[in-house]
């Protein structure tokens, strides 16, 4: 059954838009008068509305809690994918929901429904595929909300421990470039007008300022010809191997990685997921091609019949610790829980690991910053200084 969008007013003269699913262009109109509406445009939704922003995961993890508490509230499927899809305000989301619940009335389940919608991540899918045979899917759509929600949780820390310092840095420079400029010259052409010498550091000030007066055009270009070439020319399994063997930060990616590569199996596993798709739904959490390349090797080991934790010892660079608890919890049949203390264990140590580098780059920063500020402002007093003397 296809989809319309339409725009109608209420009865207190609010343009309000949405989409409807209908037989035939007619049909549509009138399901939108049976809502109290007056329409003012119907037209058939093709899909193909340009650049669409997807939901973010904010976003996507409540309207997720939403659908299971209409659920384990009592309401059908269908009813709750209408009920969430008319309150939504992404656009995206919306027409991935109103599609989703069409499929559904043509005898599609949920997870094939959704499957051919991009604004669902696979993992998702995987499982509400999962939650679909088990007869769990209010308990997995949660889980996927509070993994969701933990995930995004993670990365606000991160932007909120970078964003100060970055800040300041980028302050610091304007400021710098800023008294390169315009300050310096204006002030030492009044001293080079008297016809003496110019002090070493007031020289260098004023070559470097000079510098970026003649070439700063051309400096901004071949910077962003750098990181256009960077990020379109150079592979990505290059850049992504660099990363991880870049000091410090390559460390901060495997912690990273292994915390959310064990709280997804661990969901997955939990949510009725056999071990060899869940591995996989794993995998594609991972953002690095490197590390999935590892964890390829660790599915095909499992699959030849290899212990899990034996697949994990072959990979060096995931961390020991993960291989330990995979043991453990296959021993134990607690696989669930060690791969949820592991991601524990990973996260609290990323975040203490930020936190530590934060708290030394910041004093660092601002003495380096400090050092070039009281550079230039010693390389513009000493003109004047010399000035004074010789009045």
């Amino acid at each position: 059954m296809p989809l319309y969008e339409y725009r109608a007013y209420d009865a207190a003269g609010r343009l309000l838009k949405g989409l409807i699913d209908a037989p035939s262009e007619r049909s549509a109109h009138d399901k939108v008068k049976e809502r109290g509406l007056f329409p003012s445009a119907v037209t058939e939704d093709t899909g193909e509305t340009g650049i669409r922003r997807g939901a973010s995961g904010e976003t996507l993890a409540f309207t997720m809690i939403q659908i299971a508490t209409l659920l384990r509230a009592g309401m059908p499927l269908p009813a709750a994918l209408e009920s969430v899809s008319s309150q939504v305000t992404v656009p995206a989301l919306q027409r991935a929901l109103v599609r989703s619940r069409v499929r559904l009335s043509e005898g599609k389940n949920l997870a094939e429904a959704m499957a051919d919608e991009t604004v669902f991540p696979p993992l998702l899918i995987r499982l509400v595929e999962a939650g679909n045979t088990v007869g769990e899917l209010e308990n997995i759509l949660e889980r996927f909300a509070q993994f969701t929600e933990r995930q995004d949780e993670m990365r606000r820390k991160l932007v909120g421990a970078i964003t100060y310092p970055a800040t300041v840095l980028v302050a610091s420079i304007a400021l710098v470039i800023f008294m390169l400029t315009y300050v310096a010259p204006t002030i030492t052409g009044i001293y080079a007008g008297l016809g003496k010498d110019l002090p070493l550091p007031t020289m260098i000030m004023m070559g470097a300022g000079t510098f970026l007066e003649t070439y700063a055009v051309w400096l901004v270009l071949a910077a962003c010809l750098l990181v256009l070439a960077w990020w379109r020319l150079v592979p990505r399994r290059f850049k992504d191997t660099l990363a991880l063997r870049t000091p410090f930060f390559g460390n901060l990616l495997t912690l990273s990685a292994a915390g959310r590569w064990c709280r997804t199996l661990a969901m997955l596993h939990a949510g009725g997921v056999p071990l060899q798709r869940a591995l996989k739904g794993a995998r594609e959490v991972l953002d690095n091609v490197v590390l999935m390349d590892d964890m390829g090797v660790v599915e095909q080991q499992v699959e030849t019949g290899s212990g899990l934790a034996a697949a994990l010892r072959k990979v060096w660079r995931m961390p020991p610790l993960v291989a330990q608890m995979a043991e453990t919890g296959e021993r134990s049949g607690a696989l669930e829980g060690l791969m949820n203390s592991a991601a524990e264990f990973y996260e609290k140590d990323l975040d203490r690991r930020i936190a530590q580098f934060f708290r030394l780059m910041e004093p660092a920063m601002i003495f380096g910053i400090g050092i070039i500020v009281g550079f230039v402002v010693v390389s513009i007093m000493l003109p004047i200084i010399q000035m004074n003397q010789l009045m």
